[in-house]
Order: C-alpha cells, then sequence, then structure tokens
C-alpha cells in the first residue's frame, strides 16, 4: 500500500530517519519539500504513533489523471481502524506551479462526489482528501486518522511561542539518539513544556524552568496529563541564571524567543548568557539542541564558549518563517 508522510519542511530526512529505524516494513519512494512517499505492508496502526509525522495519508491518484476506481477499497482500509460517515473535506497545498489552486480543488471536489460523498469543507475529521501540488510532485491522497498525528492529548491551554509537537520530536530524535533512557533532559526556556512533554513520552527524566510562572503552571499541568509527579524538576527561574547543579545534564533542547514569537531587545546578551549557563550546567559529554531565528549568532557563541565541537544546521519552515534547529555534540 502507497502511504504519504506529511512533515515539516527541512525535517524530511528526520521523519525519514524515524518511519525506517524500526522494523517496519517500508520502502521510500520518493521525497519532496514537507512529504515522504513510501510503500508499507504492515499494520496500519503502526503507523499511528510516529512523532516526527504531521499527518498520514492513504495515497489515491497523481493530479494530472484523476483515478478514483479504488476508492473504495481506500475507505474500506480506513474504516477497519475507525468509523466513517459520507461528508469529506478538501485540504490543498499548491505550491511552486502556476497551477489555479481554486480550479484544481474544485475538480477533485466534483469527482469525489460521483462516489456519493457529500461535501463539507468545515468537518475535517470524517474523510479529509489532500490535494498536494508542487514543481516536483502532485497527488490526491485521505487522511488515515481522524485528526491529524500532530495533535497531542497534552495539548491543554494555550501558551505564545508554544513549539509545534513535531519540531519537538523531531529535536529529541536529533539529539538523543542513542543516549541511554536515564540521561537527563533540560529546557531552561520550556514554556508550556511541549519539548519537555515529548521528551517524557519516549521515556527520559525532564528538568525544566521558564521566568513566567503562567508558562510553569501550563508545563506541570501537560506533564501530570502524562502521568509525571515529579514537578519540583520545573522551576520558575532565569534561563541564564538557574540553579541547577553544575555538570548535571546529558542534553538541553530548547525553543528560543523568535522576534515574531516574543519580542527580544537584546538578542545576542540572551544567546551569550544561554549558552554560558548551558555550558555550566552539561556534562563534558553532551548534546545540545536549540532552535532560533538567528543561527549563525547562536553558532558564534557555541563556538566561543565550548570550542572544538560538532554543531549541524537544519532551517526548516514555520508559522511563516525559516527557524534553523542547530545541533552541538561533544560525545
Amino acid at each position: 500500500m502507497r502511504l504519504i508522510a506529511y512533515t515539516v519542511k527541512g525535517l524530511e530526512d528526520t521523519t525519514e530517519k524515524e518511519l525506517l529505524k524500526t522494523d517496519r516494513d517500508i520502502n521510500v519512494v520518493q521525497k519532496s519539500d514537507k512529504v515522504i512517499i513510501f510503500d508499507f505492508s504492515g499494520a496500519l496502526e503502526d503507523l499511528t504513533g510516529l512523532r516526527t509525522v504531521n499527518d498520514i495519508g492513504l495515497y489515491i491518484s497523481d493530479l494530472e489523471n484523476i483515478n478514483l476506481n479504488n476508492l473504495p477499497n481506500l475507505l474500506k482500509t480506513i474504516e477497519s481502524i475507525r468509523p466513517l460517515g459520507n461528508t469529506f473535506s478538501v485540504t490543498s497545498s499548491i505550491a511552486k506551479t502556476d497551477k489555479d489552486k481554486e480550479q484544481v480543488t474544485n475538480k477533485v471536489i466534483e469527482e469525489l462526489t460521483k462516489y456519493g460523498l457529500i461535501y463539507e469543507p468545515n468537518d475535517r475529521n470524517n474523510l479529509d482528501f489532500r490535494v498536494f501540488l508542487n514543481d516536483e510532485i502532485g497527488f490526491l491522497a485521505i487522511r488515515l486518522t481522524k485528526e491529524p498525528l500532530s495533535k497531542r492529548d497534552y495539548e491543554v491551554g494555550n501558551y505564545l511561542g508554544a513549539l509545534k509537537p513535531t519540531i519537538a520530536a523531531a529535536m529529541i530524535q536529533m539529539s538523543t539518539d542513542k543516549l541511554p533512557k536515564e540521561s537527563r533532559v533540560v529546557d531552561n526556556f520550556c514554556g508550556s513544556g511541549t519539548i519537555l512533554c515529548e521528551s517524557l513520552l519516549v521515556g527520559f527524566p525532564v528538568y525544566g524552568g521558564d521566568i513566567s510562572s503562567e508558562a510553569v503552571t501550563l508545563t506541570y499541568k501537560r506533564l501530570r496529563l502524562l502521568g509525571s509527579k515529579k514537578t519540583e524538576n520545573i522551576r520558575v527561574q532565569d534561563a541564564t541564571k538557574t540553579k541547577w547543579n553544575s555538570k548535571y545534564f546529558d542534553c538541553a533542547i530548547s525553543n528560543l524567543p523568535w522576534d515574531k514569537q516574543h519580542e527580544v531587545s537584546h538578542i545576542t546578551e540572551l544567546y551569550s548568557n544561554t549558552i554560558k549557563e548551558y555550558k555550566r550546567i552539561l556534562k563534558s559529554n553532551f548534546r545540545l539542541c536549540i532552535i532560533c531565528h538567528k543561527p549563525d549568532l547562536l553558532i558564534k557563541h557555541i563556538k566561543k564558549e565550548f570550542g572544538e565541537v560538532s554543531i549541524t544546521r537544519a532551517d526548516i519552515g514555520y508559522l511563516g518563517q525559516t527557524p534553523s534547529i542547530v545541533l552541538v555534540t561533544n560525545l
């Protein structure tokens, strides 16, 4: 069966690694911006626990010659894991092409209604068909699950600048690969706790802090929903002047404030003091993963404080911006 994994632009390689890291019978057919097309012959339920994937879809047809002959069989496949009604919606992602989005979408809607389905544009929890088209590929697919895989049960409350769970999961996958599960993970900019929740879900003991008491309270609540009772490890504190013991943590993962998320008046000072503090509290063999909007400046301070370490960078697309994930390892 052919499927589509939708991911964040720039994280395609990380998502592919997650797809292939288990014993799943997967053959990657093609990668393009934001999508991975693959063939799979295992149990579909095995794909619903993917952490770095925004959504999973069943491939239906290319867009040049739309062929819905296999649609009844695909609907039966989805019905084997969740109940279905007869309404549908269409989500279109069309970029880097001169094709008219509305025209392409309307053609798909017209074809789908021939199968007795009723178009309900605001109901995306029954059958959400995905139109994806760029300068490389174009296809029609249908969401496997009722809700996107990016949705998490722990997401209660709202907090400005909260990181998308799949990006947090990707950062964790990048920075904790092969680390023993007793390794301590810290986030001094925990915000609403997305990075800490994703770290806890894969088995790491988590520690964190934020200068906002509102953020820490929300982090408490989210971690408790996941069964964590060690709230003493989450503190209201300045990220650049924490009370953590020196050389205590194996890994630090953080989402630093962005100008369009939280206004920062002295970004150079913030980066410098942040890296100094992480140097103090991280062990000599460490991993540090930070998402930020000025990676060159951050890397400058990393090199100044840590010297010769391995530094890699992934530029991604998120919220109309292009932040970068900077990974530092010294193992």
